[in-house]
């Protein structure tokens, strides 16, 4: 395959997915800073794990504020609450009745392969094999999130 036909073929690829709304267009060369265009704040090292959990926690509570005043307008969203373990941040959205608490997302914290990424919660201590994004991604790991929960693999 010649130069030109892949460059038209990596431009169509690229305009399909983002017309599904799946990603991002695509990077040639890889950046090292990752920035998102929404939240005006850029990660660029993996020690900046905090920043990110951080930007992903306000991300879900924005989404789940919205969510509630769109479909749910007589009550209260929950709060989205993060607390550090031993390798992971679990994230948990706490109602503000006081009669319900669960969890919403747990992101690797290990430095290594797996640094970031978020997982669907498999029970209360213990979050699912697989990855379904990464806090270090362009949108702070909230692609394949919604108001309920992480979403479910594909």
């Amino acid at each position: 395959m010649d130069t030109k036909t892949f460059e038209k073929y990596l431009k169509e690829s690229e305009e399909l997915i983002e017309g599904m709304g799946f990603v991002q267009k695509l990077d040639k060369k890889p950046a090292k800073k990752v920035k998102d265009t929404k939240m005006t704040q850029s990660v660029d090292t993996p020690k900046d794990i905090k920043k990110a959990v951080d930007m992903f926690v306000k991300g879900v509570q924005k989404m789940i504020d919205t969510d509630y005043k769109k479909n749910y307008k007589n009550l209260k969203p929950p709060k989205v609450l993060v607390k550090k373990g031993g390798r992971y941040y679990k994230v948990s959205k706490k109602e503000q009745s006081g009669t319900g608490h669960s969890v919403y997302a747990f992101i690797d914290g290990k430095e290594g392969v797996t640094f970031g990424d978020v997982l669907k919660p498999a029970s209360w201590k213990a979050p699912a094999k697989h990855a379904r994004g990464n806090v270090f991604d362009g949108s702070w790991g909230l692609k394949y999130c919604g108001p309920l929960s992480v979403a479910y693999l594909r």
